[in-house]
Formats: C-alpha cells, sequence, structure tokens
C-alpha cells in the first residue's frame, strides 16, 4: 500500500501533469466525491416507514385469541 502525499506533494504532482491528465484526475475526484456523498445520505438517512407496508407479510392464526391449552394450569 502506498502512502498517502501531503497535500503540497499532491498538488505539485497534479500541476506537473499535462491538462489533459488534469481534466481526467478531476473528473475522477467528482466520481469519488459523488460516490462518498451518497454513501453518508444512505447510511444517515433514515427511510421513512410506510403505512402497511408488512401488508400480507404477516399471518395471525384464526384461533389467536384462544386460551392456550398449554397455560391452563398456570392460569388456575
Amino acid at each position: 500500500m502506498q502512502a498517502i502525499l501531503s497535500e503540497s506533494a499532491l498538488l505539485q504532482q497534479y500541476n506537473s501533469f499535462p491538462q489533459e491528465l488534469q481534466l481526467a484526475v478531476s473528473a475522477y475526484i467528482e466520481l469519488l466525491s459523488e460516490k462518498y456523498n451518497k454513501l453518508i445520505n444512505t447510511t444517515t438517512e433514515k427511510k421513512k416507514r410506510q403505512f402497511g407496508g408488512l401488508e400480507g407479510k404477516i399471518k395471525v392464526p384464526a384461533d389467536f385469541n384462544e386460551p392456550i391449552v398449554d397455560f391452563d394450569e398456570y392460569m388456575q
């Protein structure tokens, strides 16, 4: 893994590039910035829950409110 260049060394190297390469580096920096911002926004923003989002995914048995036979002894 390469060491991170200091800001002045990075700027010096950038200025030594021909203009076409500087444009490519600038475009790449913009791409990285967009990806980073998208990553930050998706991890910090919570999606608002939509009412009824689980509709049809959970089934409640017909005997849900009936007494549980296994608890008869406990309930008396």
